[in-house]
Order: C-alpha cells, then sequence, then structure tokens
C-alpha cells in the first residue's frame, strides 16, 4: 500500500525562507522580522490607527518591505505552514544575520528535512531528552504500528517490554544525550505517517539523518534493541 504524509511541510517553508535569503540579502529580510517584532499586539491600536490617522503599523510595514513580501506572495505556497510571528523564526533569521556563512548548511538541512517530508519543526537544547518508542504488534508478533525515534545523540535503551497483552502494545523506554536533532517518527497500521523533528539550530551534520527507506520502514532502529 502506499506510504501517506502530510503535504505541507514546515521544513518547506524554512527551505523557501533560506532561498529568500540566498537570492535577496539577509539584510532586507531580517529588516522586515523586526518590523514584525515591532507591530503592537493590541489590536485597538492598529484599529485606532487606521480610523484617525488614515494609516497603520501593518501598512507601513507593507510599504516599506515590498520587495521581500513580494517573494513571500509568490511563493504562499511553499511558506503556508511557515508563521513569521514564529519566535524561532525570527531567531534563526538573526542566527543568519550574525554569521551569514551559515547559510548553506541552514539552506542544505532544510532541503534535507523538506525530502524527508517532515512536518514540524521544534527548536530545543536536547541536552537531555527522555521519551518511550512505542510498538504495536499484530497476532503474529508483526510490528504494525510503531512510534520512533532517530538521532545523532548518544541513545540509552531499556529492553523491550509489554504494556498492554490484549492490544499486544509494547513500549522501549530511553533516554539521549548531546543531540543535535531528535527525529519523531510515527507509521501507522494505515501506511499513514507523520514525521517532526526537534533540532538546536539547522547546523546539525545532515549527513546523520535517517533515509526515507528507514524511516518508512516499521522496524525498530537499532539503537533501540537491547543486547
Amino acid at each position: 500500500m502506499e506510504i501517506k504524509t502530510a503535504k505541507e511541510l514546515e521544513s518547506t517553508g524554512y527551505r523557501c525562507l533560506f532561498e529568500c535569503v540566498k537570492q535577496k540579502g539577509i539584510q532586507p529580510v531580517f529588516e522586515l522580522m523586526q518590523d514584525i517584532q515591532k507591530l503592537p499586539d493590541n489590536k485597538a491600536i492598529l484599529v485606532h490607527q487606521a480610523i484617525m490617522e488614515d494609516t497603520n503599523a501593518l501598512t507601513k510595514l507593507i510599504e516599506k518591505n515590498k520587495k521581500i513580501i513580494s517573494y513571500f506572495r509568490a511563493h504562499q505556497k511553499e511558506l503556508c505552514r511557515l508563521s513569521l510571528l514564529n519566535d524561532d523564526v525570527f531567531e534563526t533569521l538573526q542566527s543568519l544575520y550574525s554569521d551569514i556563512s551559515l547559510l548553506d548548511i541552514y539552506l542544505e538541512n532544510a532541503k534535507k528535512l523538506e525530502n524527508l517530508k517532515v512536518s514540524n519543526i521544534q527548536f530545543a537544547s536536547l541536552d537531555e531528552y527522555s521519551g518511550y518508542c512505542d510498538i504495536y504488534k499484530d497476532a503474529c508478533g508483526n510490528i504494525i504500528n510503531i512510534h520512533k525515534y532517530y538521532t545523532d545523540g548518544i541513545i540509552i535503551a531499556q529492553k523491550e517490554r509489554e504494556v498492554d497483552r490484549l492490544f499486544r502494545y509494547f513500549t522501549i523506554p530511553f533516554c539521549c544525550t548531546n543531540a543535535s536533532f531528535l527525529l519523531n517518527v510515527v507509521n501507522a497500521e494505515d501506511f499513514w505517517q507523520c514525521r517532526n523533528i526537534q533540532i538546536k539550530d539547522f547546523s546539525f551534520n545532515g549527513n546523520n539523518l535517517p533515509t526515507e527507506e528507514e524511516i518508512q520502514s516499521y522496524e525498530i532502529p537499532k539503537e533501540f534493541i537491547k543486547k
């Protein structure tokens, strides 16, 4: 049966954003983000400005940043999952503003995550993480549903243990340290698959990511198999 994954991806949005920086330069993109950060939180202020002053901070923002906004409008489909109000987006561009030499690896890794159909990207320290690899099996002992992880960190896993005999549910508790990414994969019985990732930033070593074939499989990653 055909594997089904999300079609709208946050990884696509980041890839498109980094391509914008590549084409237009970091200065105008970061200036737009700074202007967005300065917008008033209270919509009453915007309403008052529009009615009483025939303008407001939003119209000024659009007028000032026309060229970059034009790029964003031309790539609406790619950017649909990326929120420009997200502090992570601002901080990522801020890091590029401080060191533009990071752009190539940021863009390369965003493309790799997009190719792996990564839906959501969360930023975290990942110095230490505890979780569970959850497994459901059929009557013959074959895995039909799995919630698993891939990482470049150090995995310390416990032995697989049975949680619910009726539903044939098993789990492998684990802790992970010194990771720069933690890819969370859920492969369901109906072949719907979801991929989310936690990263410190986009400068991780993309060569350590799993392959599409590994992600699609219903096998337990070897790091979680206690010998």
